[in-house]
């Protein structure tokens, strides 16, 4: 038994090491702020065999909600009836509203017998989740948010393991903070282009761009001119 025990802990790390890696060549590779929370569930799921993955984010217009942003795996219209909050009710007292309210990852270790589970148990287990796990992030130009994973067996996820995805949520947090910069910075640029040729009043060309046009015209005509001149 404890030899099989050990066993299991070292194939959960060995799957989540391996998401992790994947997770951070997403990170790297990703463009786009919806294709990266994409990745990052359909990654959890395929490589590291959850059953489950998605991201929410935390709003709180008009009323306290976690939105599903992008999700993998056997959902089947789950978190379409879920309806998770993280305000203080029953459904904002389940490990993802936990974790947005207390900033900490949150752990449930079995739907059957976890009392805070009993808005979402039944459609959970006829769907095959057993346990689950909510781990908050929040970075500097992220949004407030949680990474949920849902495995088809109890108690699923050991400290280390836990520790593994926490660094990935992190990795998540400042991967869509900087695709969020980068955004930005493209959006700025395209202003002051906008800007330094457009009249802000009136959407006309101004000086700037009248002048540049005049300039390629007068240049074509002394090419031209020029060409005349050799006949």
């Amino acid at each position: 038994e404890p030899r099989a025990r050990v066993v299991r802990e070292l194939r959960r790390v060995n799957r989540a090491l391996l998401v992790l890696g994947e997770c951070n060549q997403a990170l790297v590779r990703s463009e786009a702020e919806p294709a990266l929370l994409e990745d990052v569930c359909r990654i959890l799921v395929d490589h590291g065999g959850y059953r489950m993955a998605w991201v929410g984010y935390a709003e709180t217009e008009p009323e306290k909600v976690v939105r599903p942003v992008a999700k993998a795996g056997d959902d089947d219209g789950y978190l379409d009836g879920a309806r998770i909050g993280w305000g203080d009710d029953e459904r904002g007292h389940g490990p993802s509203g936990e974790a947005i309210r207390s900033g900490r990852t949150q752990v449930n270790r079995d739907f059957r017998s976890n009392p805070s589970m009993a808005p979402w148990r039944a459609e959970a287990l006829r769907r095959g989740f057993e346990s689950s796990v909510a781990i908050p992030f929040r970075g500097e130009g992220a949004p407030a948010g949680v990474l949920c994973v849902y495995a088809a067996e109890p108690d699923a996820f050991d400290v280390a393991e836990l520790r593994l995805l926490e660094e990935l949520a992190l990795d998540l947090a400042f991967g869509i903070a900087t695709l969020r910069s980068r955004e930005a910075h493209r959006r700025a640029e395209a202003m002051v282009a906008r800007l330094a040729y457009f009249d802000t009043l009136t959407g006309l060309p101004n000086h700037t761009q009248l002048l540049e046009r005049l300039e390629r015209a007068l240049g074509a005509a002394r090419a031209a001119g020029g060409g005349l001149a050799l006949l």
